[in-house]
């Protein structure tokens, strides 16, 4: 969610129509080159201004708010003297945005709002149902025994001895024994000896990943008997069950943690989501008719794709099958 907020205000700010509006308001437009650029600009490297993206507050009714209006106006007034309020460069990001995932509005004080449209889950779960898989997965990529060492919680130093002893003859057992390390280092709640133990339950790790994908086909599975699926996820008002939304927000933080994870190399924030993602979806599989499915009360196909994103997150990134 947030890559993709920063990717529109980025296209904006790069494209030539932002620069000349961004002239005409400074009243420079007089001295325009034959390229349509005022030749001092070319001194600002647009594309890598450095603004932040937070979430709104919850009083606020929209998902995100950007300062990029606060970053270039303080630019435009050091490197080449020129003023423009942030209010008046927020009219003028708001005037060239046409993307249809985000409705953006005008925050407090120059801020950018944006508010998610259902076109944004729409698009995001169609690319990661493309999306083809990495020759290794992020958490095996970055798993860091040197980081776990320096750990001072007993769980992971009582895997960590068991991962360095046996875990590289096994590859099921290493993989697993990852997975619940890293949870145990993020500090999940968790008994790490419902796993050593096999013990079945949401606490054995690797248990509950494996059960997630066997309940989870089994739903996909009675659904595609009930309704047609159709090729992609595709934009539907309807009503959902009550997991699906808090699922989807999952995706949309994984997305963003994933591209994260691979600069600041913790690969424990995407086990969290993804333990996250699972209480979601088990929160709707165990009520007692979750699988009455009536057709007309939600859009079951778009139910089946996004049961087929988190299966395809869940064995990229977790788990041998």
């Amino acid at each position: 969610m947030f890559i993709e907020f920063e990717n529109s205000i980025r296209e904006i700010l790069i494209s030539p129509e932002f620069k000349v509006e961004l002239l005409r308001k400074a009243g420079q437009l007089a001295s325009l080159t034959s390229e349509g650029v005022e030749p001092n600009l070319t001194q600002i490297d647009f594309s890598k201004i450095d603004f932040t993206i937070e979430p709104c507050p919850k009083n606020i009714d929209s998902d995100l708010a950007c300062n990029v209006c606060f970053v270039l106006a303080k630019i435009l007034k050091s490197s080449l003297a020129i003023e423009i309020k942030p209010i008046e460069l927020q009219a003028l990001i708001l005037a060239l945005y046409a993307g249809t995932t985000f409705e953006l509005s005008l925050g407090g004080d120059g801020y950018i709002n944006a508010k998610r449209t259902s076109q944004f889950f729409k698009i995001l779960l169609n690319k990661l149902l493309k999306q083809k898989p990495a020759a290794e997965n992020i958490i095996d990529q970055l798993f860091s025994i040197q980081k776990l060492k320096a750990s001072k919680s007993d769980d992971v130093q009582k895997l960590l001895a068991i991962y360095q002893q046996s875990g590289a003859t096994n590859q099921v057992q290493a993989r697993e024994l990852r997975l619940v390390l890293l949870a145990a280092f993020a500090k999940v709640e968790l008994d790490v000896n419902n796993y050593l133990n096999q013990v079945a339950g949401s606490e054995n790790l690797p248990w509950y990943f494996k059960r997630f994908l066997e309940d989870s086909g089994k739903l996909q599975q009675e659904i595609a008997e009930s309704f047609v699926i159709q090729d992609e996820f595709v934009d539907d008002k309807r009503a959902a069950p009550s997991w699906l939304l808090p699922a989807l927000e999952v995706v949309c933080r994984y997305r963003y943690v994933e591209l994260i994870t691979l600069k600041t190399r913790r690969p424990e924030l995407l086990v969290v989501l993804l333990i996250e993602a699972l209480h979601a979806f088990y929160k709707f599989y165990n009520q007692p008719n979750c699988r009455a499915l009536k057709a007309g009360t939600c859009n079951y196909s778009n139910l089946y794709w996004l049961i087929e994103v988190l299966k395809k997150l869940v064995t990229r990134d977790v788990i041998i099958t």
